[in-house]
């Protein structure tokens, strides 16, 4: 008797199914273990994640402080942090680079903004949907108390390549590193801090992804 197959489904098919499995919840599992098994899966599980969460993405540019009134009452001045909130604006022809722009920012180049000294900092989190909230800049300490986090500091992911264009005002990067390694660093090194509610704001080490 011969032996029989089950022929294999099409790549649209696995494409279709990963498109469930992109949440906080099931985004571990999608993208780090199907995209060991196969290119078929790996290439599904990319462009699962691609078409339904990463035009969410969330990205806070630290630009830097200004002066701001004294508060009712007092009478020393005090400095206010100023952020650009970015969107998604457009992909590389490739689909290896996202491009976030944000046309509108008041305080972007101005005199009256001082920036803040030291390296670049890099603060991620997973928010429910499976999108990820970014916040970029020298200072950047944290995105929220009760989420998970990776915090690296400039250089601490090589593979992301991070642009930040003032005169474009765009800021752009390879987002495959940068969810693999934050998915490595906050699933794989404290399953907890994933899925509890104590985030790991700062591991002692940066476990690249892959």
């Amino acid at each position: 008797m011969g032996s029989s197959s089950c022929p294999p489904l099409p790549i649209e098919i696995w494409i279709e199914i990963l498109s469930y499995l992109t949440d906080k919840r099931n985004l571990p599992t999608s993208w780090q273990a199907c995209r060991r098994v196969s290119h078929v899966l790996k290439a599904a599980a990319e462009e699962a994640y691609k078409s339904t969460c990463l035009r969410t993405w969330q990205l806070h540019l630290l630009l830097g402080t200004r002066k701001c009134r004294p508060r009712l009452g007092a009478t020393s001045e005090r400095r206010v942090k100023v952020t650009a909130t970015m969107s998604f604006d457009k992909m590389s022809p490739d689909g290896q680079r996202v491009f976030l722009h944000y046309p509108h920012c008041d305080y972007w180049g101005l005199e009256d903004v001082d920036l803040i000294a030291g390296d670049l900092r890099l603060v991620v989190q997973c928010l429910p949907g499976g999108a990820m909230e970014l916040w970029i800049g020298s200072g950047c300490s944290k995105v929220g108390s009760m989420s998970p986090m990776l915090d690296v500091g400039e250089g601490g992911l090589p593979g992301m390549a991070l642009e930040v264009d003032r005169e474009a005002r765009t800021v752009s990067y390879y987002w495959r590193p940068l969810l693999s390694t934050f998915l490595a660093n906050a699933h794989d090194g404290n399953p907890r801090a994933f899925y509890g509610i104590y985030g790991k704001k700062r591991p002692g080490r940066v476990v690249r992804g892959v």
